[in-house]
């Protein structure tokens, strides 16, 4: 498996964003 570090990067952005969404729904 190759590991693109920009690629890395955007699904750690997104896997950020996923998490706040979620905090967000879970604490309305």
């Amino acid at each position: 498996m190759v590991i693109d570090p920009q690629g890395e990067r955007v699904c750690i952005t997104v896997y950020k964003r996923g998490a706040m969404e979620v905090v967000r729904r879970l604490a309305a």
